[in-house]
């Protein structure tokens, strides 16, 4: 243990890659590295040392195998060296005996293909600069029988006895380890473990998947994972109904399936589902499993910094301290009403698969354990703040030409310039190899993340029509949509088909609702559609003259209008445009857009995109104003609908829409030229409101301040029946309205 301790001490060691004449130089310890990379067939490592006569008594050595990064696991050989010739031989596939440095890890089958280096290391107490003549020969072993399947050290929540007890709406796992981990324990066609739930009359299949547990570190300008223990197989599931259920684990490799029965599960409890689904009744809106009406309030937080907020609008850039940073965004946001965000699993972020060039990614089929590790963290974090995320799998970037500015498609492992199987991005959606490794992932992501509740819905892409093929497709209308819409109705079936829980499936359009394509929003498979409204009229002549007018657009202009659908829509992405760098249009938007999706009928509040504009400035107040308004209320119903009213003000014409229903009126107006030119807010004395022709009864009236989300006044009118006009209160810019139907006192 002496010796142990001081090779990591002298980790500012001296690499050496030559096979002879190694100068030793210690007391640090010196390192010969094996010249040339090792295959994941490597077996052993035999080494021929000739030590001279006046060499340390207690000079010895211990062997490594390393990956790119010199993350490496190490052998002692305890024995100290003699002078003359000496022989060692390590055998590398002895996993058991090797130990990882730094953390708690264990090299095994799944790690093989990681490793691509090997060598020695020498140290001793003494000082000294010996020289020592080194040969050395790795030695690849031949292709072992694959055996069927044995599970290890399986491990059951909530096991009582011959009884597995578990309550609804709680995540329960299982875990182990196989006998003989496989070489790649991503690949379907390698390995696979499911769990085989019968109960209620039916049966469902959940998917496994492997996992490296790992601890997350804070080291103030960034997150770093440590190895925290071995490797395993683990199965998720979240049971939201009560009563007994049978399960079975069936593991298959290419020698055969291994089913093993496990103890039954009694599962007690209320039902409970929190998953967010279409809700069935109207399918222009979201709800729980529960039957809860659920209407996001959300900002986008793609990443944890954006270069362009400092370039715009002079934020400070956020240290990208991964799912830390996260977890103080969702704090701040949480406590001013906001239920929801976005975020990217990007190459930078929180992407599973990318080229292994860069950090912790190790190409296609093979999974990036950190980030995955980071979205657990996340998902965990956002739930217990009370906010669910849109999970967005691919951005436009990885299919774009290299001549565009934000196109990562030189460095995308799909392409055949990087040894994948696409000679152009248009092949990602089309060609079968491509498409069995995307098969792959998806059952990876749904194993491991599908019965979280923090999950909102898988976003197939952010801005499809800007990929090469949607620009060509989608925005010029040259060739064929097979190629996008067979992709889009594949992909969205593979996902309803693994997630048993029906989180919703979308994708989604740049800009605004012009480019949201009617062949891909049309197919069945794609639950809701998820847009852009950069509001741009100077320079988009289909746009209307304010943002309220675009929000409305987004779903009932006569030919771009996207309700016609019958799907939930909303916007993931607004705020400023291009050209438009001013802090006053931003913040007009800022605090208006999610009033005016509310009154249009949009199945959630718009996501700002400028999120630490947001939280660098602390614009946390429009959130709440919304998120108060809203709460207790539900916009469902086949009757309810969107309808524009007449409105003035003291000084000028006003912005004017409401969300009606039998019994409800919620309106929301805003001061016309505020709308239109982004200054300071206007003070109005009053606002006249023309409402259309109402059954006579009695009626409640709420105003609310639209910037605080709080009451300025009640009253009641007895109506006779027909058309009236309302008047507010004065009001600065802006003002909501909730008219409701209460019965008479006898």
């Amino acid at each position: 243990m002496k010796y142990i301790i001081l090779l990591l001490i002298t980790c500012i060691s001296i690499q050496v890659s030559a096979s002879e004449a190694v100068r030793l130089q210690s007391p640090l310890s010196t390192v010969w590295t094996y010249p040339n990379d090792i295959s994941p067939e490597a077996h052993s490592l035999s080494v021929r040392i000739h030590v001279p006569a006046d060499a340390p008594p207690d000079l010895s050595c211990g062997a490594f195998v390393a990956d790119r990064d010199l993350y490496w696991y190490q052998k002692i050989e305890h024995r100290p060296l003699k002078p003359g010739l000496n022989h060692v031989h390590f055998q590398i596939g002895d996993w058991s005996a090797w130990q990882s440095e730094p953390g708690i890890d264990v090299l095994d089958a799944s790690r093989l293909h990681e490793l691509q280096r090997c060598g020695l290391f020498f140290y001793t107490t003494k000082s000294s600069n010996i020289k020592l003549r080194i040969e050395g020969k790795v030695h690849n072993k031949a292709s072992a029988p694959i055996k069927k399947p044995i599970i290890d050290n399986l491990k059951i929540d909530g096991l009582q006895a011959t009884q597995i007890n578990w309550h609804t709406g709680k995540r329960w796992s299982l875990r182990y380890q196989p006998r003989n981990m496989p070489s790649n324990p991503y690949d379907p066609d390698i390995y696979t473990c499911d769990l085989l739930i019968t109960g209620h009359g039916s049966s469902i299949s959940i998917p496994g998947f492997y996992k490296q547990p790992l601890q997350l570190l804070d080291l103030g300008d960034k997150e770093k994972p440590k190895t925290n223990g071995p490797a395993f197989f683990e199965l998720r599931w979240r049971p939201s109904i009560p009563g007994t259920y049978q399960l079975q684990l069936v593991v298959k490799n290419k020698a055969g399936k291994t089913i093993l029965p496990l103890p039954s599960m009694q599962v007690t409890g209320p039902k409970n589902d929190d998953i967010v689904k279409v809700d069935q009744q109207d399918p222009r809106f979201f709800s729980t499993g529960n039957g809860d009406f659920y209407w996001a309030i959300g900002q986008n937080l793609s990443a944890v910094s954006d270069d362009r907020a400092w370039e715009r609008y002079r934020t400070i850039p956020t240290p990208k301290r991964g799912s830390f940073a996260y977890d103080t965004y969702f704090q701040r946001l949480s406590a001013n009403g906001v239920n929801a965000a976005e975020i990217w699993m990007s190459t930078w972020n929180a992407s599973l698969e990318w080229s292994p060039d860069r950090p912790h990614y190790f190409g296609l089929g093979r999974y990036n354990q950190f980030h995955a590790a980071r979205l657990d963290t996340v998902l965990d974090s956002a739930w217990a703040n009370g906010m669910r995320l849109v999970l967005n799998l691919r951005n436009h970037g990885q299919l774009i030409n290299p001549r565009a500015g934000e196109s990562e498609w030189l460095q995308n492992p799909y392409n055949s310039s990087n040894d994948g199987p696409c000679r152009s991005s248009d092949r990602f959606f089309d060609n079968q190899q491509a498409l069995k490794y995307q098969s792959a992932l998806r059952r990876y992501i749904v194993a491991r993340y599908a019965d979280h509740p923090g999950v909102l819905c898988w976003k197939l892409w952010s801005e499809v029509d800007l990929t090469d093929a949607g620009i060509r497709i989608i925005r010029r209308k040259q060739g064929r949509i097979d190629l996008l819409s067979d992709w889009h109705k594949q992909a969205a079936d593979e996902w309803h088909a693994l997630d048993h829980y029906d989180h919703p499936v979308a994708t989604h359009f740049a800009t605004d609702m012009h480019n949201a394509d009617p062949r891909l929003c049309r197919i069945p498979e794609i639950d809701c559609v998820l847009l852009d409204a950069y509001h741009h009229p100077h320079k988009r002549r289909w746009q209307a003259k304010t943002l309220g007018g675009l929000m409305s657009d987004s779903l009932y202009h006569n030919y771009y209008g996207c309700a016609k659908f019958n799907k939930p829509v909303f916007v993931t992405e607004y705020g400023g445009a291009l050209g438009y760098q001013d802090n006053n249009k931003l913040l007009v938007e800022h605090q208006t857009g999610r009033w005016q999706a509310l009154v249009s009928g949009h199945a959630a509040a718009p996501m700002l995109w400028w999120h630490e504009w947001v939280d660098q400035g602390e614009h946390f107040q429009s959130f709440n104003a919304v998120a108060k308004f809203i709460a207790g209320e539900d916009l469902r119903g086949s009757k309810a609908r969107t309808i524009t009213l007449h409105a003035h003000s003291d000084l000028d014409s006003c912005w004017c829409c409401a969300w009606i229903k039998p019994g409800v009126l919620l309106l929301y107006a805003q001061d016309i030229k505020w709308a239109e030119q982004w200054g300071n807010a206007r003070t109005l004395k009053h606002i006249t409101i023309e409402l259309p022709k109402i059954k006579a009864g009695l009626l409640q009236i709420e105003w609310w301040d639209a910037f605080t989300g709080e009451i300025l006044n009640t009253t009641q009118l007895d109506h006779p029946g027909g058309s009236t006009k309302l008047k507010s209160p004065s009001c600065k810019g802006h003002i909501a309205l909730k008219l409701k139907r209460i019965a008479r006192k006898e």
